[in-house]
């Protein structure tokens, strides 16, 4: 029974992560120029370092207080579109501890920082 329930709320876990196919299509707005690449860098470094690590290596503070076991950002980032590293920037992730920023970040501002991400953590653009 309580291996059912764990394999049963994985598959929940991942359907709720999964990306809308219209969010996974979006084309950033934003050319992945040096200006904003250089506006994505002060976002990730206050939004997101603290769980992922200022080298995405997720070895940030809050991450390893709180125990949460994270991918470093090189491997997440070069496998999914910009447009899903937007929805989960503005969503955030079910179960992860990662919350949503839609609230907090604008939208020019999440693409900035998907720009930045993928000028840092050598992935290119997909």
């Amino acid at each position: 029974v309580i291996i059912g329930l764990v394999v049963g709320s994985r598959a929940v876990t991942e359907v709720a992560n999964q990306v809308p196919a219209a969010a996974a299509a979006q084309v950033n707005p934003n050319p992945a120029g040096p200006e904003s690449i250089a506006r994505g860098e002060p976002l990730y470094l206050a939004n997101c370092a603290a769980c992922h690590g200022a080298r995405g290596d997720a070895d940030g503070p809050t991450s390893l207080q709180r125990g949460l076991v994270i991918d470093p950002l090189a491997d997440d980032v070069s496998g999914l579109t910009d447009g899903q590293l937007a929805y989960r920037i503005r969503v955030g992730t079910v179960s992860t501890g990662m919350p949503g920023f839609a609230s907090t970040l604008s939208e020019n501002d999440r693409w900035d920082l998907v720009n930045y991400l993928r000028d840092a953590f050598g992935a290119t653009e997909r």
